[in-house]
C-alpha cells in the first residue's frame, strides 16, 4: 500500500492542511463573580468557535489573581484536581495534560473571587519535528507494513 501525498503533508480529503499541524493563537477566559464552592465551567470550542479549527488544546496557564484557592478539573475529570493557590499562576503543557477540550474552576475559598481576579489561557503549539517524525513513523507502519498498534 502506498501513502498518497495528501496523507504524508498532513491534508484532508479536500486538499486542505489539517488542523493538527497548526498553531493557535491564545484564547483567554476572565471570570465573572464566583461565589465560595462555586464552579465555572468552560467548553473551549463552545465559547471559541474557531477554535475548533485547531482541534484539542495543549497547554493551559491558570492565574489567579485572587486571595482565595481554586481547583483546576482538566476536561471535567473530578479525578485529576489540580491546586491553583491564592496570588498563583501554573502553566500545563502536552507532557502534564495532553489534550483540553473543557474544564472547571471551582472556588475553595471561604469567600467570593471577584470579577477578572481568574485569567485562563489556552493554546495550542504547533508541529515540532519529533510530533512529525512521530506520526510519519506511525503512518508508515499502519499503512505500509500494515502493523496495527
Amino acid at each position: 500500500m502506498q501513502i498518497s501525498k495528501k496523507e504524508m503533508y498532513g491534508m484532508n480529503s479536500k486538499g486542505d492542511y489539517s488542523r493538527s499541524y497548526e498553531a493557535s493563537p491564545i484564547y483567554a477566559f476572565k471570570n465573572s463573580s464566583l461565589a465560595s464552592t462555586k464552579e465555572w465551567l468552560i467548553d473551549i470550542e463552545s465559547r471559541e468557535p474557531s477554535s475548533k479549527n485547531y482541534g484539542v488544546m495543549d497547554n493551559i496557564q491558570i492565574q489567579n489573581l485572587s486571595s482565595q484557592t481554586i481547583y483546576f478539573y482538566p476536561n471535567q475529570d473530578r479525578t485529576k484536581a489540580k491546586v491553583i493557590p491564592a496570588g498563583g499562576i501554573i502553566t500545563f503543557t502536552k507532557t502534564t495534560i495532553p489534550a483540553i477540550r473543557s474544564l472547571i474552576i471551582y472556588n475553595a475559598g471561604t469567600s467570593t473571587i471577584t470579577a477578572n481576579q481568574i485569567e485562563i489561557s489556552v493554546w495550542k503549539e504547533g508541529v515540532v519535528f519529533d510530533d512529525m517524525v512521530r506520526k510519519m513513523h506511525k503512518s508508515f507502519f499502519t499503512k505500509v507494513l500494515g502493523f496495527r498498534g
